[in-house]
């Protein structure tokens, strides 16, 4: 089972500072957007919550070649998650980029677009990895991944105020009926989102 220290406590670090005074005039910084691996489970999650569409404002999401390929594939199949997110891919939503395959990677049990999106992030080339993926997640500590989960990520758009808390509630009831994660995961989103108990817990990614 999957331990809440591993779901919330791997976000990565906060982001630096927007801005500094000098001499009494406050100079500002442009933040550039912070680069995320996503894999299919997270990237479908979000479509189906609707929350996609919100994130792609504020991260640049990249899509690996292997994940653009199944979309293409499910979208010949009428899914209408993939004609959503081909769409999407249409408006240049998200950022495509083409990955050096580490193929010792499968010594890890990594394939497909896992082996992509976990060889992105060591390669250097994204801040963190969105993925659900248990085997991506079984390796995080040993590959040294910073991975965040569906769950955790709604929490911190909360956190951040990029989205209501309503519509975070509605994206975890949406989550739950597709039973992918426990309950009890589920639980502990909605309570700390209700008890407003997000800053204490999350870093910001």
């Amino acid at each position: 089972m999957m331990e809440i220290k591993h779901l919330f406590g791997l976000l990565g670090k906060k982001e630096k500072e927007s801005g500094r005074r000098t001499e009494g005039m406050e100079k500002t910084k442009e933040v550039k957007k912070k680069k995320c691996c996503i894999d299919g489970i997270a990237l479908l999650s979000l479509a189906k919550t609707g929350i996609i569409e919100t994130a792609v404002d504020f991260y640049d999401i990249i899509l690996v070649p292997s994940l653009i390929e199944e979309i293409e594939s499910q979208k010949e199949e009428n899914e209408p998650e993939a004609l959503y997110i081909s769409k999407l891919i249409k408006e240049e939503k998200f950022l495509k980029e083409d990955v050096y395959k580490n193929n010792d990677l499968k010594l890890y049990g990594l394939f497909g677009v896992e082996l992509e999106v976990v060889s992105h992030f060591l390669n250097g080339n994204c801040d963190f990895i969105l993925s659900d993926d248990a085997i991506i997640r079984e390796n995080r500590e040993i590959l040294k991944l910073n991975v965040v989960s569906t769950p955790a990520f709604i929490l911190s758009l909360i956190n951040k105020g990029i989205i209501t808390k309503e519509k975070g509630i509605s994206a975890y009831a949406i989550l739950r009926n597709d039973k992918w994660f426990e309950e009890w995961i589920i639980d502990e989103c909605i309570r700390r989102v209700k008890t407003c108990n997000t800053l204490n817990t999350l870093n910001e990614i």
